[in-house]
């Protein structure tokens, strides 16, 4: 089943990324900016950055952390 990309999704599990120490000695910060497609299970399927911090490091960090995360099944008329 194909449900349209939505802003209103809820989550069960989202940690924040863990800020890499080389950014934290080269004092880098920045906003990521990521696509996250959620499964039909709300198991995330693919991630990717749509607009960088300008810093490796932390676009991996954002990646990595959003990979883990874990989102509540989409339904659609009260069926997953």
């Amino acid at each position: 089943m194909d449900i349209a990309p939505s802003q209103d999704i809820s989550y069960n599990d989202r940690q924040p990324p863990r800020y890499p120490i080389s950014a934290v000695r080269q004092h880098q910060q920045g906003t990521v900016y990521l696509l996250v497609l959620v499964g039909p299970d709300g198991s995330v399927q693919d991630v990717k950055v749509d607009q960088s911090s300008g810093y490796r490091d932390l676009d991996r960090a954002a990646i990595e952390a959003a990979r883990k995360w874990k989102f509540n099944p989409g339904s659609r008329d009260g069926k997953p």
